[in-house]
């Protein structure tokens, strides 16, 4: 899978796939400290999506936590 696509841009597939990741670190995390870092970073990746795709992009990947 790609990370970018012809522009450059980094693709819908690569944000899901590293957000359904990091859900899944989230979830398997011993501390709080590791929890935070992984929330930090599915804001990191909703901010981007919803910067490059826009705000119903990001909404959709915000729903993959109660999902899984």
């Amino acid at each position: 899978m790609k990370l970018t696509n012809s522009t450059g841009l980094i693709t819908k597939e690569y944000i899901k796939r590293e957000y359904a990741q990091t859900i899944r670190e989230y979830q398997c995390a011993h501390t709080e400290d590791e929890q935070w870092e992984k929330r930090k970073t599915m804001a990191r990746l909703e901010n981007i999506a919803m910067y490059e795709f826009g705000f119903e992009f990001s909404d959709e990947i915000a729903k993959m936590k109660d999902e899984m």
